[in-house]
């Protein structure tokens, strides 16, 4: 018995073609949203901001750190120099520059604290080139209201790391305060200010930084 092969039409030849074509269509398309969201995937997760607020008795430390490809000076300079600093806190009422020297300034911020209250603290800033790095020391703090704590010290600083072909950028606070019966709200204020800055400071140094 003779054995029947059937050929397929020419309609079916154009649908089977086309049902291909779609699916090498999807495919690559696929393909293709992979490739271009995959960059930016890893940039998100490079520039993951970290941190950690740890409250004491007497006051609380504030750690934070995020991974990025700017160029390390550009970075050392947002830490120091005083023209940068009020696009890193743009909330406070006022920045000015005291004092300055060749590696040094003295920078004076007012800030209203709870929308109500005005702090103004100085603070003696130091830079080391070549450590990549940035001291801080309050000098003096004063509040407009007895009802706020006052801040007996604080210091801390800015430290870029060159890691491989990117740096992790570090910034570190401690802060020392008298008691008072707001303290709690102080301190709960003063890690949301933290946090805020933080994420100033890389989206900042990501946007002046990054080539």
């Amino acid at each position: 018995m003779n054995k029947i092969i059937r050929v397929p039409s020419v309609a079916e030849e154009i649908n089977n073609y086309k049902k291909m074509k779609g699916l090498q269509i999807t495919y690559f398309t696929v393909i293709a949203t992979i490739l271009f969201f995959v960059p930016f995937l890893l940039f998100a997760q490079k520039n993951q901001v970290q941190y950690k607020f740890i409250v004491s008795d007497t006051g609380y430390t504030f750690f934070g750190s995020f991974e990025s490809n700017a160029d390390p000076e550009c970075v050392l300079d947002i830490s120091f120099a005083f023209k940068h600093q009020k696009n890193l806190a743009p909330w406070a009422k006022e920045i000015r520059l005291d004092d300055q020297g060749e590696n040094w300034n003295r920078l004076c911020f007012i800030v209203k604290k709870f929308g109500l209250f005005e702090n103004t603290s100085t603070w003696n800033r130091v830079l080391n080139q070549k450590k990549l790095r940035v001291d801080f020391t309050l000098i003096n703090n004063s509040n407009k209201s007895s009802i706020l704590p006052d801040i007996i010290s604080s210091k801390g600083f800015y430290q870029i790391k060159k890691v491989n072909e990117s740096i992790l950028v570090k910034y570190y606070q401690e802060c020392e305060l008298t008691k008072s019966f707001i303290s709690d709200i102080y301190i709960n204020q003063g890690k949301k200010e933290a946090i805020k800055f933080l994420f100033a400071f890389s989206k900042y140094t990501n946007t002046i930084c990054v080539n």
